[in-house]
């Protein structure tokens, strides 16, 4: 290699250090949909068994959310995950209960949730709904650095999640912006790392599950 060459990029500025993503970000991002299932709940037994024998017979409801045009898995091949007690108190004298899976990307193979063993993106826990919602909305989200417009015009979607009062949202937004070098639209909208502000609002985009009785 030329020396002026290998000099020139020696000295050339080195790419930016991005943040590590969260669990959720990544699997999310990574993944081709998200896949909405039915796990009937027929057994008297304990709950435990009762979940394990349920997945094994889960019906798909269908895809909510995809980044292409992909048709959902037409049989299913799952193991049984662990759910923790406290997580299963809620399907009590329940029929069935919906469940989210990711679908990975290629072979259309279904994958579980992080946190799954805490009753992630599980019917029975209060965070379905603003999960479910905010996946849905995240899959439609792009990468915005090369349009020809202002600085401020981009990101429109990922700057009103921000101030959204679903968790979910506000956190995947947050981490898309930190991933696609936006993090200064996300010290704009929450404050400046450190701050009392700042602090408050990654507060409220916390999305570890709760699945205390």
């Amino acid at each position: 290699m030329n020396t002026l060459v290998l000099l020139s990029l020696l000295a050339a500025d080195p790419a930016p250090l991005l943040p590590l993503p969260s669990q959720l970000y990544k699997a999310v991002s990574e993944a081709a949909g998200v896949l909405e299932l039915e796990v009937p709940l027929i057994s008297e037994e304990r709950p435990t068994p009762r979940w394990e024998d349920g997945v094994k017979k889960a019906k798909v409801l269908g895809l909510i959310a995809t980044r292409a045009p992909i048709d959902p898995p037409v049989g299913l091949s799952l193991k049984p995950w662990e759910i923790i007690r406290s997580c299963l108190h809620r399907m009590d004298g329940r029929s069935s209960v919906k469940v989210l899976l990711l679908v990975a990307p290629g072979t259309g193979a279904p994958m579980v949730f992080p946190l799954s063993e805490f009753g992630f993106a599980l019917e029975s826990t209060k965070g379905y709904a603003p999960l479910k919602a905010a996946l849905v909305e995240s899959f439609t989200w792009h990468e915005e650095r090369m349009r020809a417009v202002g600085a401020g015009q981009l990101w429109q979607a990922q700057r009103k999640a921000l101030t959204s009062d679903n968790p979910y949202l506000r956190h995947l937004a947050a981490e898309f912006l930190a991933q696609h070098e936006a993090q200064d639209v996300v010290d704009t909208a929450w404050g400046l790392k450190g701050t009392p502000e700042r602090q408050k609002n990654e507060a409220a985009s916390k999305v570890v599950p709760d699945c205390r009785p």
